[in-house]
């Protein structure tokens, strides 16, 4: 993340007025900013937006100290019934959290309907670029079963959307059209939270919890992630991970080749869009 302008500020993303780690029922979107050098902190929250308490939600701030925010939105009808559909969002403010734009929805037109693991780095002004993995399975990707409109396992693929005028609007793609990410249900609970009366929560945890998003020195947008579907999975949409975290996660890292990046003076250097 780029460190705002005024030295004395800081920023942290997180949920306000998520409940513990064994309840999941959600809340706002929200960042703590210090203007003191992190003496004192105050929370602001996007209320447009909401967060089912899975991925965690990420800050950016461009050179001229815009700040955006990027999450996974969504909600729980209770605190032990999970949502069944969730969007890539993101929103950005000019006086440092306390107000925010309209969120943006990066997912809806791609026929995206559930995502995890978003996340945002920012360059010049005006300039950010969000990566989630998302998939067009509609239902409960915290458990086994979970499906896509065919019936396979849901496909999951990694996403990176693009601005160049502040947030106002977003180009959305899918990186990896022809090899998915993640094959059924994406482990976001953690293992401590399975019970006696809940034997179903997801058993693949091959994907762990993060991935991560920066830019290299001519704002080449760079994406880490885990590429929980290799080898027999690519091709077979019924493939399913079966143990766990020992096979089935290859560490991959995604790099913008061509067109415009997060840097203007290497517009048109990078190399052609293809």
């Amino acid at each position: 993340m780029a460190p705002p302008t005024c030295r004395s500020r800081a920023a942290a993303a997180h949920t306000a007025n998520n409940l513990t780690n064994s309840e999941y029922f959600g809340g706002h979107p929200s960042v703590s900013v210090s203007k003191d050098n992190g003496t004192t902190w105050t929370v602001h929250e996007i209320t447009a937006g909401h967060n089912q308490d899975e991925s965690d939600n990420a800050i950016a701030i461009d050179k001229a100290n815009r700040l955006y925010m990027a999450w996974q939105d969504g909600t729980n009808p209770s605190e032990t019934e999970y949502g069944t559909t969730s969007a890539a969002k993101v929103a950005f403010s000019n006086d440092e959290g306390t107000t925010w734009s309209k969120p943006v929805n990066l997912s809806k037109k791609l026929g995206v309907h559930n995502v995890q693991f978003p996340e945002i780095v920012a360059g010049d002004k005006g300039r950010a670029a969000v990566a989630f993995i998302g998939t067009d399975a509609i239902g409960d990707d915290q458990h086994n079963g979970f499906k896509g409109p065919d019936g396979n396992p849901g496909e999951w693929h990694m996403y990176i959307a693009m601005t160049y005028n502040g947030g106002k609007t977003w180009t959305t793609v899918d990186t990896t059209p022809h090899n998915p990410v993640q094959r059924g249900c994406v482990h976001m609970l953690g293992l401590s939270n399975k019970t006696v009366t809940d034997e179903n929560l997801c058993s693949q945890r091959n994907l762990l919890d993060f991935n991560d998003i920066t830019m290299d020195g001519q704002g080449r947008v760079l994406v880490a992630y885990a590429d929980g579907c290799t080898g027999k999975c690519v091709h077979d949409p019924k493939y399913l991970s079966k143990d766990g975290n020992k096979t089935d996660a290859t560490n991959m890292v995604m790099r913008l080749t061509g067109g415009k990046g997060l840097l203007a003076k290497y517009d048109g250097k990078l190399g052609p869009v293809r």
